[in-house]
């Protein structure tokens, strides 16, 4: 039996895995440290060959030159930078709110080790990503992902022109994170900015009592007590957060 590759098509599977690795390895709820990075690899690839495999595209012969072959390796990565840049803004949001309320309550020396960073984060902060991640593959992010990707071949195939893209869309995005940041933080900080001035007024009443001492027990009881109350009716921030990073996508990739 005679088996035939096309080496065109393989070498298109290879140049489109770098989108995917670039999309493994920075997008948060999939590169974590604890991935072994031969399972991430084999992932990328198998799932590159199938989607090309599976979509009626037209992959063009790609230029065997050296140059040619690094700049199509460059527009992979750069395509699959900026599809990660969507995700890592949604949990870049979380992370915004979870440091504004770890600084408010008091937990900010209470940083712990986050294995996706490989760094120390803030309590909350970790809290907030975690719920975005259970929250992301709750509504069928990882699917949604899936069909991101498949829609990056169709509208950018492998081998394809370099592609600038305009910095409008990235600022706007920004903005609207940063937003919805806040307003995931919102009513705790509203809380104890209360309480502060309560807080100032007893100071002020009462000289002789260490204020001090009492506030920090009382802002960790509020933050917590409010942040409790709040939570569940932040699904809704939590959804349009990737709402409008699946949205982003189309807009870069179409």
């Amino acid at each position: 039996m005679d088996i035939r590759v096309d080496a065109g098509w393989l070498l298109a599977v290879l140049l489109a895995s770098m989108r995917l690795a670039a999309l493994l390895v920075m997008v948060p709820v999939l590169g974590g440290a604890g991935t072994p990075p031969r399972a991430r690899v084999l992932l990328g690839l198998a799932l590159t060959a199938t989607l090309l495999a599976a979509l009626p595209l037209h992959v063009s012969a790609p230029d065997l030159r050296p140059a040619s072959l690094a700049v199509a390796a460059l527009r992979e990565l750069a395509i699959g930078a900026v599809m990660a840049f969507g995700l890592h803004t949604a949990f870049g949001a979380l992370g915004l709110a979870g440091r504004l309320l770890d600084m408010q309550i008091g937990f900010t020396v209470g940083s712990i080790f986050d294995p996706v960073t490989r760094a120390a984060s803030p309590v909350l902060g970790t809290l907030l990503t975690m719920l975005g991640a259970a929250v992301f593959y709750a509504m069928d992010g990882h699917l949604m992902l899936v069909r991101a990707v498949a829609f990056s071949f169709e509208q950018l195939p492998p081998g394809g022109p370099f592609r600038w893209w305009d910095a409008a869309p990235v600022v706007a995005q920004f903005g609207t994170m940063f937003v919805l940041g806040l307003t995931l933080a919102a009513p705790v900080v509203i809380a104890l900015l209360l309480v502060d001035v309560g807080l100032g007024i007893v100071s002020r009443t009462m000289p002789q009592m260490n204020v001090f001492l009492v506030s920090i027990v009382v802002k960790i009881f509020i933050g917590l007590l409010v942040l409790m109350a709040t939570l569940p009716a932040a699904a809704p921030v939590l959804r349009r957060l990737f709402d409008t990073t699946f949205g982003w996508w189309q807009q870069m990739l179409g």
